[in-house]
């Protein structure tokens, strides 16, 4: 993060700049014990481009309701890069 958004989040969160920017160095350090040091990235499917194209339509057009109804018939969001969830996914 940038000192402005160092700023703003302290200012949303109601904390100082260096409360921020020592949460933030708390994370990171929890985060490279928890993560591997280089994580497998994968392409998105033709299917995820397709849903991704849709939602980037609606959100142009400001339709509402076809970003509901994409978001509704969602039945699990995997998290990229993800090469071992095992839950089924149904669009």
């Amino acid at each position: 993060m940038d000192d402005a958004s160092n700023i703003l989040a302290g200012i949303a969160l109601e904390l100082s700049v260096a409360a921020v920017k020592s949460a933030l160095q708390r994370a990171h350090a929890t985060l490279r014990t928890h993560l591997p040091e280089r994580r497998p990235v994968t392409a998105p499917s033709e299917e995820e481009r397709a849903v991704l194209r849709r939602y980037m339509d609606a959100s142009v057009a400001g339709d509402l309701s076809a970003l509901a109804a994409l978001l509704r018939g969602r039945r699990c969001l995997p998290l990229r890069p993800c090469t071992t969830d095992a839950r089924a996914c149904e669009w």
